[in-house]
């Protein structure tokens, strides 16, 4: 009798064993995968891949998903923002991420810093980008790459701007006056002025201003502005819309160069 429980013991901690060792194998990451919502860019994938940190073999079940994220984010130097680390078992994770595209930058005299809508800044440089969206703030602007080129409210405004123009269809892939490739909302916008207390104005390439008046419930005022941008032609080309509340107007004027100069 004592032997067969001494058997039996055996016999389950051999099975244990079998089964930490089989879940060691079975459940290790052997393929790490990167998939891309907005840009099919295979460089930049593979970069992804190289870039999450984890060991092949690792076990999936301690796969830190926000270390994972962090890292892939740090060595791309911010070009990508991870959506989430999905684990796929038995022995694969994959990366999905969005590019963050280039859509602004900011000036501090001397230097450009190009960012995305994700407010990191992307790239420096001493020329002047070509077809982005020029964004004057309150503060020094600029800093090093991967810094948030804005904190506080002027990054929720700023923020809440960007991901408008995103959310109503302006960042897909255009051909500019020049010829190159660019995001929509760029192609359309020449600058974004948020050093006014009560308002935001948005200079169209086109030659007129839209107003925001407060900066509170900015996407709704985006899309309304962005509605009567496109729904009178004879708007496009001079004056000001202006929102405030739930209306739009416009104006001769603009009231943006009137702005400017009372500032002054």
């Amino acid at each position: 009798m004592r032997n067969r429980k001494l058997i039996i013991m055996f016999s389950v901690l051999a099975a244990l064993v079998l089964l930490v060792v089989l879940t060691g194998v079975v459940f290790s990451v052997q393929h790490i995968d990167a998939y891309c919502y907005n840009a099919d860019d295979p460089e930049l994938e593979a970069q992804v891949q190289a870039s999450t940190g984890v060991k092949k073999g690792r076990s999936i079940f301690v796969i830190d998903e926000d270390a994972v994220a962090k890292s892939v984010e740090e060595k791309t130097d911010y070009k990508v923002a991870v959506i989430n680390i999905e684990r796929k078992f038995p022995n694969r994770i994959s990366v999905n991420y969005v590019k963050v595209m280039p859509y602004a930058y900011v000036s501090d005299g001397e230097e450009y810093y190009e960012f995305g809508n994700n407010l990191r800044i992307i790239s420096v440089s001493s020329e002047e980008p070509q077809n982005r969206i020029k964004v004057f703030m309150s503060g020094d602007a600029g800093g090093e790459t991967g810094a948030q080129v804005a904190e506080g409210e002027q990054a929720d405004t700023l923020t809440q701007l960007l991901n408008g123009f995103v959310r109503l269809g302006y960042s897909g892939t255009v051909v500019s006056a020049g010829g190159e490739q660019t995001a929509e909302m760029c192609d359309m916008v020449e600058l974004i002025d948020m050093r006014f207390e009560s308002s935001i104005y948005i200079k169209m390439r086109a030659g007129c201003v839209l107003q925001l008046i407060g900066k509170t419930d900015i996407f709704s005022k985006l899309q309304l502005a962005l509605t009567a941008y496109a729904n009178r032609d004879d708007w496009k080309t001079g004056g000001t819309i202006i929102v405030s509340g739930g209306a739009s107007s416009r104006t001769e004027e603009d009231r943006y160069q009137t702005a400017l100069e009372t500032r002054e």
